[in-house]
């Protein structure tokens, strides 16, 4: 008869064993795509990406079939992009298309992590994995198993979900090093078409020498043109910077987070270890916020968006901000149109109204500090400032480009953010929208206000301009395309709905 402790420490030791597979495989895996991922700037499409994805996902599940969806920025629609063996490709289409009706597919996206379900006919088992970075969703796996999914053990799920995980990753550093490669080609353009108008605008100079006034309009239209592409190309720049700093960021935390989570799952939670660990997994989830908000500056920031009335969306922030302001300041409302529609999502106009409206209060303040540290040994100054938010429809009939505006002719709602402080020199009105500058003092500002609503502006199509004169005031400009009622959507896969 067999004894019961060696029976027992015979199935420890097979537990330590697989567990020690599974952990020298997962860092395998985590080399294997570390490597490869310092070639993607060489990809001209993803298929090579998928390709080593499925290499790797035989290695852990049997699959008789696999299939990548990506999902289009443009139309939010996921397509079927890679498919092996592709003799089963329509009949897998076809499945897709029942996993949609019967509500897998969506809960396949919200769950993002492997998710199994029985063929139209019950006579195959499919695997569904969502793509999905801290940004976005961007795309699916769907593989068809060659053994059903009870007989599969947890921890090959587990690493199968890092793989998903870095396959995601990969995806995204694919499309910004295809973003710079297009920026650069258009900066190039840009670069070519500027030297040659450059050209003839000198040779025009040389014919009509005679007229002085016409010369130095000239010169003074090239320099502005210069000066707005180049911030244009720098904001460009910085944003997509700023996208690759939060994407690599990301790759990191994701390592330390599925580690982490691994570790975690084998410790007591009465452990000291498990403690420390858990405060890694905390400090992990906060550096993944913040890599949300770098994607705001200059990258596509996907949201919902409905058509709003930005007129309530004003009156319910300056509520919300006038008892920080102080009593020494006052706001105004000035409202021109009862009806101002906008393509938005609602926190995303009321972020931006916050961040200008606090800096408005900001300025107004320092400029009433300054006046009574000067009154000191004098009768204190009854010093007041004003905020006045005005709101208004306009058309722009033509591209005005030395009226600091540069918009395709149409309809815009007119949004402006005024104070009487004391104004912004020119020697750092170039760098107002720059992530990371500012010029107050103390921890809490980190320069990420105005570089946060350019984005946001951006991103909508809108500009923003500025008009400011020391000892003035500020004013914050911005131009949002007025939105069309009668404007139907796309047409888009819709799951239980959500809307991909």
């Amino acid at each position: 008869m067999n004894d019961p402790y060696e029976i027992n420490l015979e199935k420890r030791l097979a537990y330590l064993e697989k567990t020690n597979r599974f952990k020298m495989m997962a860092l395998d895996l985590t080399r294997e795509l570390g490597e490869f991922n310092s070639s993607i700037n060489q990809l001209k499409t993803p298929r090579t990406i998928f390709e080593k994805c499925q290499a790797r996902a035989s290695q852990i599940l049997d699959f008789k079939q696999m299939a990548f969806l990506l999902v289009d920025e443009n139309d939010s629609d996921f397509h079927l992009y890679h498919c092996s063996p592709e003799t089963g490709k329509n009949h897998l289409e076809k499945e897709i298309d029942v996993l949609i009706e019967d509500g897998t597919f969506s809960r396949a996206v919200l769950e993002k992590k492997p998710v199994t379900a029985y063929s139209k006919d019950f006579n195959n088992q499919l695997l569904l994995h969502v793509l999905s970075t801290v940004s976005r969703v961007r795309g699916m796996f769907i593989g068809v198993l060659e053994k059903k999914s009870k007989h599969i053990e947890e921890a090959s799920f587990e690493l199968f979900s890092i793989l998903m995980a870095h396959c995601a990753n990969t995806l995204e550093s694919f499309e910004l090093y295809s973003q710079l490669r297009t920026s650069n080609d258009r900066l190039k353009d840009k670069v070519d078409q500027l030297s040659s108008s450059e050209s003839c605008l000198k040779n025009e100079i040389r014919e009509k020498t005679v007229i002085e006034s016409m010369r130095q309009n000239a010169e003074i239209q090239k320099k502005f043109l210069e000066e707005k592409l180049w911030q244009a190309q720098k904001m460009e720049s910085i944003g997509l910077l700023a996208g690759g700093i939060a994407h690599d960021f990301n790759n990191i935390l994701s390592i330390i987070v599925n580690y982490t989570s691994l570790s975690l799952s084998g410790l007591q939670e009465d452990s000291q270890l498990y403690n420390n660990l858990k405060k890694v997994q905390v400090a992990s989830n906060r550096a993944i916020g913040l890599a949300r908000k770098l994607y705001t500056i200059g990258r596509k920031d996907d949201h919902k968006k409905d058509i709003i009335n930005i007129i309530n969306t004003i009156y319910e922030t300056v509520d919300l901000l006038k008892p920080s302001l102080g009593k020494n300041i006052e706001v105004s409302i000035n409202i021109m149109d009862k009806d101002l529609l906008v393509l938005a999502e609602e926190t995303r106009i009321q972020q931006i109204l916050m961040n200008l409206i606090t800096n408005a209060g900001q300025a107004i303040g320092q400029a009433i500090g300054q006046a009574i540290g000067q009154a000191i040994g004098q009768d204190t100054p009854n010093k007041t400032g004003k905020i006045i938010i005005s709101a208004s429809k306009t058309d722009i009939v033509d591209e005005k480009p030395l009226l600091n505006i540069n918009l395709t002719p149409g309809s815009y709602a007119k949004l402006s953010v005024a104070d009487d402080g004391p104004g912004i020199e020119d020697t750092i009105m170039k760098w107002v929208f720059d992530p990371y500058f500012s010029t107050k003092k103390g921890k809490d500002n980190s320069g990420l206000g105005l570089a946060v609503v350019h984005g946001i502006v951006k991103n909508y199509k809108g500009t923003i301009d500025v008009q400011t004169e020391m000892g003035r005031g500020t004013t914050f400009i911005i131009y949002l395309p007025i939105a069309d009622r009668k404007k139907t959507g796309r047409k888009t896969w819709q799951t239980n709905n959500l809307t991909f």
